[in-house]
């Protein structure tokens, strides 16, 4: 759904036919204001809600992250921290693309190492995504290779691409020497990863 106009008037029709604002309805009505660009309806439906679910905090927290609110999107995560709500994967992977957003490496680096001393949160691979993101961006090479070799696998299709690019577009020249010493060819795809580096090139050629 795109239409913000169409959002409302879904939202309107809902309250006035009974539907109360629960868990299942606030967090979707959420997600769709965030969809179609407006954070403020977003925000107003997530303080209107009575009962939050894990699921709506996220939703609040990843939709203030993408939309580039970063500073907003860490004061709702310390909000649900006084909550007593306990966080998981996906809220870091908020967390971690508000600092991308926001050019936030200290931050990021902060949160990628609390998710898992504090609460022992397993590595994804969008949290690898976002942290490759933002050492490239500050061409921290060493940091990129690091985040390749603590993976308890090769790079996925999910990672390669995104670290590709990155090596690509902050032009971080041996990384892709590096990607391809960490791969084991025997379990990759091959036709996958030329398609993956094709396609960097061609972002890269603009």
């Amino acid at each position: 759904m795109g239409s913000l106009k169409l959002g409302r008037w879904i939202h309107d029709f809902a309250l006035k036919n009974g539907f109360k604002l629960g868990i299942f309805l606030g967090t979707a009505l959420i997600d769709m204001y965030s969809k179609c660009g407006s954070l403020e309806d977003a925000r107003k439906v997530f303080n209107k809600m009575q009962v939050k679910s894990l699921a709506t905090w996220n939703s609040m927290i990843t939709s203030l992250g993408v939309h580039g609110c970063g500073e907003e999107a860490i004061s709702v995560f310390a909000e649900m921290e006084r909550g007593n709500v306990q966080p998981d994967a996906i809220t870091f992977v908020g967390l971690l693309c508000a600092c991308v957003q926001t050019n936030n490496l200290e931050e990021g680096q902060r949160y990628f190492k609390y998710m898992g001393e504090h609460y022992g949160i397993t590595l994804i691979p969008e949290h690898l995504i976002c942290m490759t993101e933002l050492y490239s961006r500050a061409g921290m090479l060493d940091e990129d290779c690091k985040l390749v070799n603590a993976m308890p696998s090769e790079p996925n299709d999910n990672v390669l691409p995104a670290l590709l690019h990155s090596s690509k577009v902050y032009g971080i020249v041996n990384m892709e020497k590096f990607l391809y010493g960490k791969l084991d060819f025997s379990t990759v795809d091959a036709n996958s990863l030329r398609r993956n580096w094709l396609q960097v090139s061609k972002w890269d050629a603009g």
